[in-house]
């Protein structure tokens, strides 16, 4: 064992004890906290310092929806990787690492994991909703999902850069990558696992937590078996395209008042076919991208239900497994994991707020 390595299985067992597993995890988390917080201060005090140097320079710009949708995305970038990250790097760096064996997709292994990815996709944006009406109901509040508010609000090429390309990339290269190689070495599933729980979770909002954790499940799983992060990239951005971008071109056309009013005459059975064409030709583009995508859910389900059938998904023990037992109190019960608990349960609250007053 390296000496860099500042843990070691019990030479009986083989296994870390509780008190090294709990040492583990709670530093992990704790720079984690550390992140997060650093990138939720330093954004807000970059974009009020920005504010201030532009409201009295070129206060024309504050009006632009353009502007302000690379400013804040831009600002967001440098608060999360160019003052977070390096904060987060340095908490881990005595940590050790694994970087997986490498291994290539073939054609039909990439298409098959894309279409996995959706049916990843599919359920949790369905559980999602569930959550969102349930809290609707016993709240009497709307929720407003923080993805329209982001896409659609300025140019589409400023979408397709930001949300279709440099997010997926950055939130790859840190989630999958990074974090995975300092969680490997306690096991592929403590990488996989925790690290998807930590990206639903770091997108503060119940609109996109269940959609990203499952997903990044399939991610995760992705690059721990082939160790190569370009698969996750290529279909985190193929899925924020298709599911924020191309969704919202897709609807922002339709006439939904209209809509609403030729149901109701369906109902009545007064509806005429004059009245229903403008809608199909509106809704033609949208059922057709529906129809693509449930096929292709379908398709990754058959393909999840067939390898864990013929059980061909297995997770394997790293070189500091911790113990079988307590696994979950080992996870939740140290300082860096409360710390980070409390940070997440912060911005949840804090996405709902608005909803609540």
């Amino acid at each position: 064992m390296n000496s860099a390595y500042r843990f070691m299985p019990d030479a009986n067992t083989g296994f870390l004890t509780d008190e090294d597993t709990k040492k583990y995890i709670s530093r992990v988390a704790l720079a984690l906290f550390a992140f997060e917080i650093a990138s939720f201060v330093a954004a807000y005090a970059l974009a009020f310092v920005l504010s201030g140097v532009l409201s009295g320079i070129y206060p024309d710009l504050l009006s632009s929806a353009d502007f302000v949708a690379i400013a804040n995305n831009l600002l967001n970038v440098l608060a999360l990787y160019c003052i977070a990250l390096p904060v987060f790097c340095v908490i881990v760096s005595p940590l050790p690492k694994i970087k997986p064996y490498k291994e290539k997709l073939d054609a039909k292994g990439f298409v098959g994991g894309l279409c996995v990815c959706i049916f990843a996709m599919t359920i949790g944006s369905s559980i999602s909703q569930s959550i969102i009406i349930s809290f609707q109901q016993i709240t009497g509040r709307s929720l407003t999902n923080p993805v329209d508010e982001m896409v659609g609000q300025s140019s589409l090429w400023i979408d397709i850069v930001f949300v279709a390309v440099l997010v997926p990339i950055l939130e790859e290269l840190f989630f999958r990558k990074l974090l995975c190689n300092k969680l490997l070495p306690l096991g592929e599933g403590y990488a996989i696992i925790l690290s998807s729980v930590i990206f639903g979770l770091s997108h503060g909002n119940l609109f996109q937590f269940c959609y990203a954790f499952f997903v990044g499940l399939v991610l995760s799983l992705i690059y721990v078996k082939t160790g190569r992060i370009i698969y996750g990239v290529i279909y985190h951005m193929f899925l924020n395209f298709t599911g924020g971008v191309l969704i919202t071109l897709l609807t922002k056309n339709i006439d939904y008042d209209g809509l609403e009013i030729l149901l109701y005459d369906i109902e009545q059975g007064s509806a005429t076919t004059e009245q229903m064409l403008p809608f199909l030709q509106q809704m033609m583009p949208l059922l057709i991208y529906e129809m693509i995508i449930g096929i292709m859910g379908i398709i990754g389900l058959v393909l999840m239900l067939r390898a864990f059938k013929k059980k061909t998904i297995r997770v394997e023990e790293g070189i500091l497994p911790p113990p079988k037992k307590h696994r979950v109190a080992n996870v939740l019960c140290t300082v860096g994991s409360a710390a980070l608990i409390t940070a997440y349960a912060f911005f949840f609250v804090l996405s709902v707020v608005p909803s609540l007053q």
